[in-house]
């Protein structure tokens, strides 16, 4: 009892709390340091996290006369120093004339943009490559996908199909009876369906009728937009 006592005694109270506050301090410096620590294991460093410094001296020379161009202030040798450059190949670099291989990526730049447009935006680099391939161009698939990050063209990506929640709960209330029917003749069950499909940009339905039996498309209709109309032939 008198150890009891001692316990919950007012200096036992005073040490519990002064070691309450000691943990809670210790937690909110963990979790600011956890950020931090994050941080320093997930991030890019911060050089190859820069636009400019991990591309080629012709990027960054282009970078710093835009730099120039747009602040009175900034000053061509400390900037050439910041990005690793020299002020001699700043100076030359003005002076010098475009490089047969930049005439080379610009013509091929304005080529891949025609072929991007011409298949609705949806070919990436590999399809465009082996497309300009085909048609007697010499590249490589890197230098298609470099010239198509620097024109800002991305393809379209297809999205998948994702089934709702529920949906083959809703089909398994109504049972198809036609899996349960035997057919043994023609014109004894006729089974239908509609499609879309695209031709030439534009959406076409397409409605058709067949004899389960022979497998005969006994009618069918393509509309384009809009709702389908009633096959010709088709009376039910």
């Amino acid at each position: 009892m008198a150890e009891g006592c001692e316990r919950w005694s007012p200096a036992w109270l005073a040490t519990q709390r002064t070691g309450c506050r000691t943990r809670a301090g210790d937690r909110r410096v963990a979790g600011a340091r956890a950020p931090i620590r994050s941080a320093q294991r997930g991030a890019r460093p911060l050089k190859k996290s820069h636009p400019v410094l991990e591309r080629s001296k012709g990027d960054r020379f282009a970078f710093i006369a835009e730099l120039l161009t747009q602040h009175d202030g900034y000053k061509v040798g400390p900037l050439c120093t910041r990005y690793g450059v020299t002020r001699s190949g700043f100076y030359a670099w003005q002076h010098r004339g475009e490089s047969a291989r930049a005439r080379q990526d610009r013509a091929l730049t304005v080529e891949i943009q025609r072929r991007f447009v011409r298949h609705a935006e949806r070919y990436g680099s590999p399809r465009l490559h082996r497309d300009l391939v085909a048609s007697g161009w010499v590249c490589s698939r890197r230098r298609v996908a470099r010239l198509m990050r620097a024109a800002g063209l991305r393809a379209k990506a297809v999205r998948g199909y994702r089934a709702k929640a529920g949906i083959r709960a809703r089909f398994e209330q109504h049972p198809n009876r036609v899996w349960a029917t035997r057919v043994d003749r023609i014109n004894r069950v006729w089974v239908g369906d509609i499609t879309y499909l695209r031709v030439a940009g534009t959406w076409y339905y397409l409605a058709v009728v067949m004899d389960q039996y022979s497998r005969r498309i006994l009618a069918w209709t393509l509309t384009g937009g809009g709702r389908p109309e009633k096959p010709a032939g088709y009376s039910a």
